[in-house]
């Protein structure tokens, strides 16, 4: 089944705005820009009235490796210069620790999220289906896929360059943000001086909640909660949780 007119004209003129500017987009580009703005929950809907289409999902893992390889050769290049600087803040990181942390916090769902609603232009062209929040999963998600449609569009020049223009700023300014985790160990191994930090703090993720595109975790210690955290990935949520718990029961008590 063909693309209705008003969703071809949506999407011609999301392609057209200055940020990406293309005007040779042939039907088969503008099919794969159709899917990489798709979420699952308008598929599944259009389904069960007989409408066979494609969300994001496989878009989205291209396009994550994509954007991690693009973001970490950014990062290395760029690491010498600001080397001396992290190693007086972090010298018990190795430079591999300390990139990957830096790649993560350039590349975390809350961060592409932060950077469509920046561009203000991909929002409204997001479809999902029928009472489905926009949230920081599916903005991150369908930016992942989109990045993909672009490589398979414009090459991988056309994805580099952008790339460079919506994580410039971002990767300049990219901070080792998993040092949260670490930060909230070395509190608790300070406080309470176990042998093994590890048997008192422990990271819980409870049940899912039905239908939700989040992962909730809750951090304790000695089997008391200290902080929670949500996020679209385990990964990321563990990390708000480790800063939830360090802001409340380290920094305000005067531990770092």
């Amino acid at each position: 089944m063909g693309m209705d007119t008003f969703r071809a004209k949506e999407l011609r003129d999301l392609l057209k705005t200055p940020l990406l500017d293309f005007d040779d987009v042939g039907d088969e580009a503008l099919h794969r820009y159709d899917q990489a703005l798709t979420h699952s929950s308008w598929t599944s809907e259009q389904k069960q009235i007989g409408v066979m289409c494609e969300d994001y999902e496989q878009l989205e893992f291209l396009g994550d490796c994509i954007l991690d390889f693009i973001i970490a050769e950014e990062l290395y290049s760029s690491f010498q210069h600001r080397a001396r600087t992290l190693y007086e803040r972090f010298p018990d990181k190795t430079d591999e620790s300390l990139l990957t942390d830096m790649l993560h916090d350039t590349t975390n769902d809350k961060k592409l999220a932060e950077i469509v609603v920046a561009t203000r232009i991909f929002d409204a062209c997001i479809r999902r289906g029928t009472g489905q929040e926009l949230n920081d999963s599916i903005r991150a998600g369908a930016l992942e896929a989109f990045i993909a449609a672009v490589y398979y569009h414009k090459g991988i020049t056309g994805a580099q360059q952008l790339i460079h223009r919506l994580f410039r700023e971002r990767i300049e300014h990219a901070e080792p943000i998993t040092s949260w985790k670490n930060k909230l160990q070395e509190c608790v191994q300070k406080k309470f001086l176990p042998p093994d930090v590890r048997t008192i703090l422990q990271y819980h993720e409870p049940v899912p909640e039905n239908g939700s595109t989040y992962v909730s975790v809750q951090v304790s210690v000695n089997k008391e909660t200290w902080g929670e955290g949500r996020a679209g990935c385990k990964r990321d949520a563990e990390i708000e949780a480790a800063k939830n718990a360090y802001e409340t029961h380290c920094q305000k008590a005067g531990g770092q």
